[in-house]
């Protein structure tokens, strides 16, 4: 065992005895289990022996749906509204949507299960029966405008891709997330870029755990064959930073290829977002390579810089990193290549951001007629709380099983940070008419 794999094995026996557990002892063996795309077995796999059973890292109970939704009332929904007749009534929460919404569509074994898990637990802490319809976009703005007109009901909730969303909610056609209880824009069940960073939008919708696939979320792929252990210790003791990767492309001459914009990637990851000046212009908020604390807040040069370093390496021909959903692990894990999986990095010293790939999101508005704020605002929350981890837990198995060695067992729960996301196009003022809406403006 060389120096690197020692190191690592030490940094998680310490992260193991923290957690009251027992301590490894690492052997190569032939794996029988792990077998490459042409059908023989890999006998690079890390074999990890122990005299009794070791619990790997988890993604911890205080994460969890069970625990989140704890946090929020009960309530009997069909007792409140029908007291004595409470057992023979049912209360419908409506939902619209359109077709192929990521989370009531999914029908697959990664999200299907989770998604239906989800579900159940809020229909049954509220007493209620959820109620999603699908419609075309044309057919959805002809309801929602109707409804706007006429003063009437439509549906309880919208849930809508983000270009939709913005239109309906920068034309005053929802509630403020201010004005629906049991929305805490610091729960960690939402995404609170979308609030702090949002503008206008910010305002009206509401980006959460049941908003995206957890399969969505981007991870670093690497050639383990090529690299030493050491990367794993860095990413077990947060340390896996830009500067190390770029450091390592450059030593073997590979670079790096991503199936996103890497530098969407690299300024989310790194803990830089865009904001609004109040003259409306974009800018970069916390960027971390801000000359000095006065600057931090502007200094898109700096960053920019930043990711030239990085931008040089950026190749399709054998890359030593890609750039990938978690949930295309298997198109890594089956390769000869022996692929690990990592977080992504952070920059130096920094907080480790995990990346939605874009254009999966979906946003939760409530239109300005519903029957009931509060059961708008806490149907949001329980449905966003209840979303956590499970999707997360079944990747977590998967990827384990399919595990290649030692680094990508003991690193694995890190890939399930809490994202970051890119809300640039949200800043719009509200004063500007929404997308394709300026006639509609002009009529009324």
């Amino acid at each position: 065992m060389n120096k690197l794999s020692i190191a690592l094995l030490l940094a998680f026996c310490l992260l193991l005895s923290s957690c009251g557990m027992l301590s490894l002892e690492f052997t190569v063996t032939e794996d029988t289990t792990h077998k490459l795309s042409d059908g023989t077995p890999s006998t690079s796999y890390t074999e990890i022996v122990t005299k009794d059973p070791v619990t790997l890292p988890s993604l911890g109970p205080e994460n969890s749906a069970e625990n989140y939704l704890s946090t929020l009332p009960d309530m009997d929904f069909a007792q409140k509204y029908f007291g004595d007749n409470a057992a023979d009534a049912t209360v419908y929460f409506t939902i619209a949507t359109v077709e192929d919404a990521p989370v009531f569509a999914s029908a697959d074994e990664i999200s299907g299960s989770s998604v239906a898990k989800a579900l159940n637990a809020v229909e049954e802490k509220y007493n209620i029966d959820i109620i999603q319809t699908q419609f075309s976009p044309e057919e959805l703005d002809t309801k929602i405008k109707e409804s706007e007109l006429s003063g009437r009901y439509f549906v309880d909730l919208m849930y809508l891709p983000s270009e939709l969303a913005k239109t309906y909610a920068l034309a005053d056609y929802c509630k403020t997330v201010g004005s629906l209880p049991y929305i805490d824009q610091s729960a960690p069940y939402f995404v609170n870029d979308v609030f702090k960073y949002g503008g206008d939008f910010g305002k009206y919708a509401v980006l959460g755990e049941s908003s995206y696939l957890t399969k969505d979320l981007l991870c670093l792929y690497f050639d383990a064959s090529a690299i030493s252990d050491e990367i794993y210790t860095k990413a077990l003791e947060s340390s896996l930073d830009w500067t190390y990767i770029s450091a390592l492309m450059a030593q073997t001459g590979r670079g790096i290829s991503s199936s996103s914009d890497l530098s969407h990637v690299f300024r989310l990851s790194v803990g830089a977002r865009y904001t609004l000046t109040k003259d409306g212009d974009p800018t970069l908020e916390n960027s971390p390579f801000a000359p000095n604390e006065q600057e931090k807040q502007t200094s898109i040069d700096a960053f920019n810089a930043e990711y030239e370093k990085i931008k040089v390496h950026i190749t399709d021909e054998n890359p030593l990193f890609v750039i990938d959903t978690i949930g295309n692990f298997r198109n890594y894990t089956s390769q000869s290549t022996r692929y690990g999986i990592l977080p992504l990095p952070s920059a130096e010293n920094g907080e480790t951001y995990g990346v939605a790939a874009q254009g999966r999101e979906y946003y939760w508005l409530c239109p300005s007629h519903t029957t009931t704020a509060e059961g708008a605002g806490i149907v949001i929350a329980s449905l966003c709380a209840a979303s956590c981890q499970n999707e997360a837990q079944i990747l977590l198995t998967l990827i384990r099983d399919n595990a290649r060695d030692n680094g990508t067992l003991l690193v694995s729960h890190l890939l399930f940070s809490k994202p970051a996301w890119d809300i640039e196009f949200l800043n719009v003022k509200k004063d500007e008419p929404p997308k394709d809406s300026a006639d509609d403006a002009e009529q009324k």
